[in-house]
């Protein structure tokens, strides 16, 4: 699923977007303000199980990837 506003693209996560989640979850400047810390490679996998069956199951609601339109 996919929402567009005047500035930006919402993607909802799908099974083929692991790479980007962990590479985002685990920078250390990515997540300094969110938790504190970066989870391992096994909790990032793991959570992101989670997101894409949760995104599965709901149309309207989920995890999203931002991005901004160029």
């Amino acid at each position: 699923m996919q929402l567009i506003s005047e500035r930006l693209l919402f993607n909802k996560y799908s099974a083929t977007d692991l790479s980007i989640y962990q590479s985002l979850m685990m920078n250390e400047n990515v997540v300094r303000y969110i938790s504190g810390r970066a989870p391992t490679f096994e909790a990032t996998q793991k959570r992101f199980e989670y997101i894409v069956d949760l995104n599965a199951q709901h149309n309207l609601f989920g995890f999203f990837a931002v991005l901004e339109k160029i």
